[in-house]
């Protein structure tokens, strides 16, 4: 009986662990800035964009529900930007349509948190919340 009780407990506690591998944010803006000539152009204004994203670090993949849902492969962690006002954790990506880039989850010390998704001519960024 002992043993029937720990196997138990052992598989919930490895359960819960890899769960906790799975990270849901929420989006309440996007921004977006292309590159032209060259050279980067101004960020948009902000638009209200109301959409999931899962960080599924088990698997490796970010997936970003919006319209067209976009879901990034990660490749490897980078190292961070230097960031005065927060924390980053960057990745290279490969996305759906086999293009390379660079998604970032940055983390302000005032508890704001947006998502960054860089490729070559164009990024854009997003407002988000975690909500689990």
């Amino acid at each position: 009986m002992k043993r029937i009780l720990a196997l138990i407990v052992l598989c919930f506690t490895l359960s819960s662990a890899v769960q906790a591998q799975i990270q849901w944010y929420q989006t309440s803006e996007v921004a977006i800035k292309y590159k032209r000539n060259g050279y980067w152009g101004n960020w948009s204004d902000w638009e209200r964009c109301v959409c999931n994203v899962k960080f599924d670090l088990n698997n490796d993949v970010i997936t970003i529900y919006s319209k067209k849902t976009q879901v990034y492969k990660v490749l490897y962690t980078m190292e961070p930007l230097p960031d005065d006002s927060g924390t980053q954790v960057r990745f290279k990506v490969r996305d759906q349509d086999s293009d390379l880039g660079e998604l970032r989850l940055r983390i302000e010390y005032n508890g704001n948190s947006q998502i960054y998704i860089d490729f070559a001519d164009v990024s854009w960024v997003y407002n988000v919340k975690r909500i689990s």
